[in-house]
């Protein structure tokens, strides 16, 4: 061995082994034993004491892979259709547009609303209190936004096909013929009859 290396001796310090300091009186005193690491081994080849997961702190590591990787992808999908979601429904909403607040009203419906009841109801999934809370209300804000948004759409698709008749009807108006011209004359004269 050539040296001791740059981790045992980070550990070890320039006057020898570290010591750990234990309370005494008002403050903090270098104790005369090492730390739980013993003179032979390296602070590396310790291994760290496995951490309890409390209410405090993110229960993310206690789950299994795969639901470590269906809450990832999730947590990107919700992202994702979120904001093409809440741009469609602005420009469906402003512009009158039926197209794009039927996007935004599918989008609530088929991807939003299921995702959010898994993450509230997966008794799999180890959420706090205010994650459910927060979910129970996301989840009633997206029942009340599909059921208005149908609404809305309908009203839409109804007041535009009435705006529709009327335009065709208005051009019709001005294609008929004047007062003192008989359609079924014209229409006769040109037959031959």
């Amino acid at each position: 061995m050539r040296g001791p290396s740059a981790a045992w001796a980070r550990w070890r310090g320039p006057r020898g082994p570290r010591r750990c300091r234990s309370r005494c009186g008002g403050g903090w005193c270098p104790s005369a034993a090492p730390c739980s690491a013993t003179a032979a081994t390296p602070p590396s080849a310790t291994a760290p004491a496995p951490r309890r997961a409390s209410r405090d702190t993110a229960q993310y590591p206690d789950l299994s892979d795969y639901y470590k990787f269906i809450l990832v992808t999730i947590m990107i999908l919700v992202s994702l259709t979120e904001l093409i979601r809440l741009y469609l429904g602005y420009v469906g909403n402003l512009l009158e547009k039926v197209p794009e607040l039927a996007g935004f009203w599918l989008l609530t419906l088929l991807p939003q609303l299921p995702v959010i009841l898994f993450l509230l109801f997966n008794e799999g999934l180890k959420i706090h209190s205010l994650e459910r809370a927060v979910h129970i209300v996301f989840a009633a804000f997206l029942a009340f936004q599909v059921v208005a948004a149908f609404f809305t759409l309908k009203r839409m698709v109804n007041a535009l096909a009435t705006r529709f008749r009327l335009t065709e009807f208005h051009r019709l108006e001005e294609q008929r013929p004047g007062p003192g011209i008989s359609s079924l004359g014209a229409r006769s004269s040109s037959w031959g009859w």
